[in-house]
C-alpha cells in the first residue's frame, strides 16, 4: 500500500505532455507578441543615433568653417557644390585629422583639431568611421555630405536637388538613407530640416 502511495505522489509531482504543450504555447505567443516591440525600440535607437551623428557632422563642418574660413573639401580649386558619399572620407579625414591623403601632414587642418571623434568600425560593412575612411550610419549606408563650395549659403545636394530644383538653404547637408537604405524616401534623416 505504502509503494502504491509513493507511484501516486511521484505522478503528481510530473508535467503532463499537455501541461508542457500549453505552456510552450503561451511562450510562444508571448515572444510573437514581444519581438515586434523590441524591434521597433531598436529602430527608433538606430534614428536617434542617425539624427544625432548627422547633427555633430554637420556642427562639425561648420567648426571647421567658423576655424578656417573654408569648408573642410578635399580641393580648394573646387567652386561648385560637391556631394560626397560614398567617398565621404575626403570630409572625414579632414575633420577627424588623420595623417592621410587629403589632409597629410595636416595640410587641411594645420591646427590639428579634431572636430569630429566618430565611433571607429572595424570593417566596411560595420556602423562608424571604417578603415576606408567612410562614416557609415547605423544601418551601415554611407552618410551623404553636400558643401557649399561656392560659399553662397545654398547646397545643390546631388540626390534632393537634381536638375533645377532649389537647392537647400544651408552651407553643408548632411543626411542618411535612414531605415530603409533608399535616398529620397520620408525615413531620410536630414540636417537641414
Amino acid at each position: 500500500m505504502k509503494m502504491n502511495l509513493m507511484k501516486m505522489d511521484q505522478k503528481r509531482n510530473a508535467f503532463t505532455i499537455v501541461e508542457l504543450l500549453v505552456v510552450i504555447a503561451i511562450i510562444g505567443i508571448l515572444a510573437g507578441l514581444l519581438l515586434p516591440v523590441l524591434a521597433s525600440a531598436k529602430t527608433k535607437g538606430k534614428i536617434t543615433q542617425a539624427k544625432m551623428e548627422v547633427k555633430n557632422l554637420a556642427s562639425a563642418i561648420s567648426q571647421y568653417q567658423s576655424t578656417y574660413t573654408v569648408m573642410p573639401a578635399p580641393s580648394s580649386a573646387a567652386t561648385a557644390d560637391v556631394t560626397f558619399s560614398s567617398g565621404n572620407w575626403n570630409v572625414m579625414v579632414i575633420l577627424c585629422d588623420m595623417d592621410a591623403d587629403p589632409n597629410a601632414n595636416h595640410k587641411k587642418n594645420p591646427q590639428k583639431i579634431r572636430f569630429f571623434d566618430p565611433k571607429q568600425a572595424t570593417g566596411t560593412n560595420m556602423p562608424g568611421l571604417g578603415p576606408d575612411h567612410v562614416m557609415r550610419d547605423p544601418w551601415a549606408n554611407p552618410y551623404v555630405i553636400t558643401l557649399d563650395l561656392n560659399y553662397d549659403n545654398l547646397c545643390q545636394d546631388t540626390f534632393y536637388c537634381p536638375g533645377n530644383t532649389p537647392p537647400l538653404s544651408c552651407s553643408a547637408a548632411v543626411w542618411s538613407f535612414g531605415p530603409d537604405g533608399l535616398p529620397n524616401t520620408k525615413d531620410d534623416i536630414l540636417s537641414w530640416r
